[in-house]
Parts: structure tokens; sequence; C-alpha cells
């Protein structure tokens, strides 16, 4: 009964471990005015849904937000300015599902070698 109890106790360490991380996503978002894409995670179920069909109303939570710059480094979403003003948003953003037009899985070994801004 021990060795059931610990190999259960393993087995949703390493489930909750893996949906933690996520998924490594671009999101192209239309959202009635132009697209913009997002560069973040998002859970591996949000992701199997997203990949199954989109549903209508349904919002998408994007963490780690960031794009890359013009310069070709990261920039994350919280040290977002203009005009030497900061916005002061984090790094977490919510879609909606039916705006989402693509979704691409990135790279993180090329994503690494990037400079953060």
């Amino acid at each position: 009964m021990k060795r059931v109890l610990l190999a259960l106790l393993l087995m949703t360490n390493i489930g909750i471990a893996f949906a933690e991380s996520g998924v490594l996503v671009a999101i192209t978002a239309y959202d009635g005015r132009k697209s913009s894409e997002y560069y973040g995670l998002i859970s591996q179920g949000k992701y199997d849904a997203i990949t199954a069909g989109l549903t209508e109303y349904a919002m998408v939570k994007v963490d780690d937000v960031f794009w890359i710059n013009s310069e070709g480094k990261k920039e994350r979403m919280s040290t977002t300015h203009r005009n030497g003003h900061r916005f002061g948003y984090t790094n977490t953003i919510f879609v909606r599902e039916d705006y989402i037009t693509r979704i691409v899985i990135l790279d993180q070994k090329y994503l690494d070698k990037l400079i953060e801004e």
C-alpha cells in the first residue's frame, strides 16, 4: 500500500511540475483592429484545448510575456516604456481564444541565446 501511495505521489508531482512549466508559444491574435503577436507560456491543457478547437468568449492566460524588439533582443512586457514612462504592466496577459489566428511552439534553445533588454 505504501508503494502504491508513493508511486501516486510521484506521478502527481511530475504532472504538476510539467503543468507549471507549460508550453512556450507565439500567439498571434486579431482583435478587429490589428494583429498582435505575443511570446509566452501557456499551460499544456490549454494548448491541447486550443489546438483541438477554439471556444467563443473563452480566455487564454499567457504568462512570462515578451517579444523580440527591432534590435533582436527579448523585451519583457513588464519593462515596456515610452518617452521615459513605464506602464506598470505585469508579464501576464489574457487573450480571447476566438481571436487567435496562429499559435506556434517556440524553440527554447534559440530564445536562450537572445539577450534580454
